[in-house]
């Protein structure tokens, strides 16, 4: 049984068992912190105890553990916890009891107005309800959830990839700040509990000790009078760093900064909670720190005040916008925003962003991945080079490069980066998707299926493996496998465009061009700016024999990018179904100026010139096509014969 909290202190054990294991995790010793934990919660069973304990089990990816532990608590900072582990061991309906809770009768019941942990709660919740496949339920947690922690990012985000547009002027402003920070002050946090707990261990220390202070102070003048300049230490919350060493050197014009940093440091602790994973020392030491503006620590310390005066003035002229927390996520929420619809502005307001941002691994791959959205591969690639020159251990997006280099037809690059990937962490999903792709751009079509699958063995959520994965069993002729893929990326993510494109290609494949129109519909409406799908939307009408329907989509397709070769090509085919010989040669003509090398091209205007009688002209593209391509030269020579011959089998067969 769980034992109700007492209101007497704590035993010197128990505080100094609860230090040690904070000293533990702080140091990255999981396993130590969980041995005294255990200690810990034997030697006095309650809560705030358990938890502790479920926090040490979670550093150490034990999830299951931590559920057994928290199993009988009822304390709020345990719900949520309860409902954190609940959710990583992926029982979402446990999990959602554990955070809205139960009636009297066991019948379960929606109580989302106490939801604990605040903004954090909602947004778990939020989580909960999507893994549930009950969007609606999550959008409005993920609302509520921003609502309370204008600072959760990560609820702006899921609300964006959904689709789901939010007013960012009503959620990052500098009322919401504040409300968050005073109702920070009481979040149900067990780093919190400690805190308080361990300061007021101090407080009685100090209170406690007040005769043997007096007594270090007279022998500390004792001691001075004798020459001695020994000194005797009373008990200190945290020892002192080397940044502050050199702050009690500064001369005495320095001593209100000093003080006033003191003072700061005051309000910022009363405010402020420890983090998981950051111990309570170092976490205190941290907050002693005076702010930092330079690398260079030692340099500024060792400045006059006016001269640190200077440093912050210029500091503030260099990022005047940057003024709040409230004002740098907007900066960030309406590229952001745009991202996810997969906007063509959203290239031109990241780069609106301050340069030090800007020049960051989580912009600059948002940039990249919307170059590849609007097939611009060779930008794209420009500035993913630019991303690992910057971060080079960054994996995020590294999954979407390499899908960027197989585009390209980049062998020897796409093979380095699979290289790199595998020296960094061999147990990042992106990893084996950039080594499947290199298998994939060299045909083999087995292997690349096979490390997308352990792709997905490390994610199990991971909706672009799935769409690869269905790429290369479609090319394989396995449509059967290739549709099980492609249902479970969408299922994972409905707006997951290069899935529903390769659906819909698998359905053009096998001549059923009316779920391949519904496929690729769908995938316009996610990203309309990509100028492959209205080509291939147009390809399954003209398909169809409805070639008035193609051209309005062949149109679309051109006014994205005029130089989408298989655009151009299939729409000069559907100007010949339509009789209208002159448009068609005159798009080949076009095409042929930016693909000089393609003998298809040559052949279909010598078709077009023979129809038009224009023979000659008929004769020296057959000519071109004849030195372009060696495979299909018995095909060739017999289009020639039929400028000269009526009767060929080739007369105004435009089918190729």
């Amino acid at each position: 049984m769980i034992e109700e909290e007492c209101q007497q202190g704590k035993s010197q054990l128990e505080f100094q068992l609860i230090e040690a294991i904070l000293d533990s995790l702080q140091n990255h010793m999981d396993q130590n912190a969980i041995f005294l934990a255990e200690r810990l919660v034997y030697e006095h069973d309650t809560e705030e105890h358990r938890s502790l304990l479920a926090e040490c089990y979670l550093h150490e990816n034990q999830p299951y553990k931590a559920c057994h532990i928290l199993k009988d608590c009822k304390a709020e900072f345990n719900r949520y916890q309860l409902a954190v582990v609940q959710f990583k061991n992926k029982k979402y309906k446990e999990a959602e009891m554990a955070l809205i809770g139960f009636q009297s009768n066991n019948q379960f019941a929606v109580q989302t107005q106490n939801i604990p942990n605040g903004g954090f709660g909602h947004f778990l919740l939020g989580q909960i309800y999507e893994q549930m496949h009950r969007t609606d339920d999550a959008k409005i947690q993920y609302y509520r959830a921003l609502d309370q922690n204008p600072t959760l990012w990560i609820a702006f985000e899921r609300l964006s990839k959904i689709g789901e547009p939010v007013t960012i002027n009503k959620v990052f402003v500098d009322q919401k700040q504040r409300q968050y920070e005073i109702s920070r002050q009481s979040s149900c946090n067990i780093y919190k509990i400690i805190a308080n707990l361990l300061k007021n261990k101090q407080n009685c220390i100090k209170s406690g000790s007040k005769e043997i202070d007096d007594l270090k102070e007279e022998s500390i003048v004792t001691d001075n009078q004798q020459g001695n300049k020994r000194q005797i230490q009373g008990v200190k919350p945290f020892s002192v760093t080397g940044v502050q060493t050199q702050i009690m050197h500064m001369d005495d014009s320095s001593n209100s900064q000093m003080k006033f940093s003191q003072v700061q440091q005051k309000k910022i602790s009363g405010k402020m909670i420890p983090t998981p994973g950051i111990g309570l020392q170092n976490y205190q030491s941290l907050l002693s720190q005076p702010f930092q503006l330079s690398q260079n620590q030692n340099k500024i310390y060792n400045q006059k005040k006016s001269d640190i005066q200077k440093v912050l003035s210029v500091a503030v002229q260099l990022s005047p916008s940057l003024i709040n927390l409230p004002q740098l996520l907007k900066l960030f929420a309406h590229p952001y925003q745009l991202w996810t619809n997969y906007s063509v502005e959203a290239i031109t307001n990241f780069q609106k962003l301050p340069p030090q941002h800007y020049r960051s691994g989580w912009v600059l791959e948002k940039v990249a991945r919307s170059f590849m959205d609007q097939v611009k591969y060779t930008d794209a690639e420009r500035v993913w080079k630019e991303m690992r020159q910057i971060e080079p251990t960054r994996l995020e997006g590294m999954d979407y490069y390499s899908s960027c280099l197989w585009h390209l037809k980049k062998q020897s690059e796409l093979t380095y980066l699979a290289h790199s990937c595998l020296q960094i962490c061999m147990y990042a999903p992106e990893t084996w998707i950039a080594i499947g792709n290199c298998f994939s751009l060299i045909k083999e079509i087995d292997n690349s299926i096979k490390f997308f699958g352990r792709a997905i063995q490390l994610r199990k959520d991971y909706s672009y493996a799935y769409t690869l994965s269905g790429h290369e069993f479609s090319q394989n002729e396995n449509f059967q496998q290739a549709k099980k893929s492609y249902d479970a990326a969408t299922s994972l993510d409905q707006r997951q465009y290069n899935a529903w494109w390769g659906q819909g290609n698998m359905y053009y494949k096998t001549d059923k061009y009316d779920d391949a129109i519904k496929c690729f519909i769908q995938a316009i409406k996610i990203n309309p700016n990509n100028p492959v799908l209205p080509t291939f939307l147009a390809m399954s009408y003209a398909a169809k024999g409805d070639h008035y329907e193609a051209l309005k989509y062949f149109e679309q397709s051109e006014r994205l990018d005029s130089m989408n070769g298989l655009n151009k090509y299939q729409k000069a085919n559907s100007l010949i179904k339509l009789d209208q010989y002159e448009e068609a040669l005159g798009e080949l003509q076009s095409l042929s100026q930016f693909i000089p090398k393609e003998a298809a091209i040559y052949i279909l205007m010598g078709r077009i010139l023979k129809k038009l009688n224009r023979i000659q002209e008929a004769q020296n593209c057959f000519n071109m096509a004849m030195s372009l391509d060696i495979k299909d030269q018995t095909k060739i020579k017999g289009l020639m014969e039929s400028l000269t011959n009526p009767n060929s089998d080739f007369n105004d067969d435009f089918d190729l």
